[in-house]
């Protein structure tokens, strides 16, 4: 089993990681009695997360998102489909520029699309500030795509300006029966990791398959926590030296 910092999760990564490990152990090892009395009590630390959290669970916002969040993805493929298009170029001057903006793309991420909303969001943050330098800003001008970057960005712009809105008008939970809940479900989910990885050295035909699953999904979120962490320790940064 990988290592988990549960630790420097929020409320909502540990929620949706939690209930994404529940679904997979009930699953896969449905017939073992203590997965499953574990599990039980997981799951009533996570009813406690969805009363407190309330509409934060379920936000007007999520289908907003969604929509922004494609508008996004299209930008940065109709950019990137549009910079491959001029690599043979029979103008040379272009199929060079071409080149270079291709080689700035696989160095900041050939598929940024595919990401989970706070990757994305950072990685798309990079390739715009690398695109924005005068130098290949001009470069984008020779193969004629600042109609596409300039679509990235309104995109990028929208998404994130939508997501502010959402953290800034849903805020209202219900702090004690959160605290509470989270308390609950690290309790449980905690014995139900270590279960599995003793489990997987005894018995590897049932539970190597499950420990994958669940490091999988581990992996993920561990990844977008770090990565949320930073951006705010960047942007703190930001305000400290503004001051």
């Amino acid at each position: 089993m990988i290592d988990f910092p549960i630790t420097i999760l929020d409320s909502y990564e540990l929620y949706t990681t939690s209930k994404r490990i529940s679904s997979v152990l009930t699953t896969s090892l449905m017939g073992d009695s203590y997965v499953s009395g574990l599990c039980q009590k997981l799951n009533g630390g996570l009813t406690g997360m969805e009363k407190a959290m309330g509409k934060n669970l379920k936000s007007d916002y999520t289908n907003l998102l969604i929509d922004k969040d494609n508008r996004r993805d299209n930008g940065f493929l109709g950019l990137r489909s549009f910079i491959n298009s001029q690599l043979h170029s029979p103008n040379s001057e272009k199929a060079a520029a071409a080149n270079k903006l291709a080689k700035l793309l696989g160095a900041n991420g050939y598929s940024i699309h595919r990401l989970g909303y706070v990757d994305e969001t950072a990685k798309l943050n990079t390739l715009i500030s690398v695109f924005k330098k005068p130098e290949n800003t001009a470069l984008l001008t020779i193969i004629m795509a600042d109609e596409w970057f300039t679509e990235l960005i309104n995109s990028q712009e929208d998404f994130e300006n939508t997501y502010n809105s959402k953290i800034s008008n849903e805020s209202g939970m219900n702090f004690p029966l959160l605290k509470e809940s989270k308390n609950i479900i690290v309790q449980y989910l905690r014995p139900l990791l270590t279960y599995v990885e003793s489990n997987s050295w005894l018995n590897e035909e049932k539970y190597v398959s499950v420990e994958v699953k669940v490091d999988e999904i581990i992996k993920d979120i561990v990844t977008i926590a770090r990565n949320r962490i930073t951006r705010s320790e960047n942007e703190k940064k930001k305000e400290n030296e503004k001051k």
